[in-house]
């Protein structure tokens, strides 16, 4: 919550617009278009929390960390072994 308040008020001091808070909760489409918009702007705030918020409702892909013994555990399988 905290969050899109913050959004509603930058991006209404960088573009001048008004956001319905109630619309952009519900319509996937109006909040898609309007954290686009943002993430277009030069304030970094701004296009820190768009990024945030569309991380958080599933707009963009979450990275997945690969375990750092992953590559470890593949060549170890194979020391001392014909492939």
């Amino acid at each position: 919550m905290r969050l899109t308040a913050q959004f509603k008020v930058l991006y209404t001091k960088e573009f001048g617009d008004k956001i319905d808070l109630i619309r952009f909760s519900a319509d996937r489409d109006y909040a898609k278009l309007l954290l686009a918009r943002a993430s277009q702007s030069n304030n970094e705030t701004l296009l820190v929390i768009a990024m945030q918020l569309m991380q958080l409702r599933g707009l963009i892909a979450k990275t997945e960390k690969e375990p750092q013994g992953a590559d470890d555990k593949i060549n170890q399988k194979y020391t001392g072994r014909l492939r």
